[in-house]
């Protein structure tokens, strides 16, 4: 988010964003496929947690 910014603050065109996209993808891709992988597992598992009233009420805190 960081070199966006820079982008965008150093140019309102956005010259270099797709190079700054590109190496990203390259370099940290994995990390968002496995996100993917276990969403839904986390997603069942805050399911579960939000049955219980203890978990629920922290939540609304």
């Amino acid at each position: 988010m960081n070199e966006l910014e820079k982008c965008w603050q150093e140019n309102i065109l956005l010259q270099g964003i797709c190079d700054i996209v590109r190496r990203h993808a390259e370099q940290h891709f994995h990390v968002y496929v496995k996100y993917c992988e276990n969403q839904a597992l986390m997603v069942r598992a805050l399911q579960r947690l939000r049955e219980r009233p203890a978990f629920a009420n922290a939540l609304k805190r």
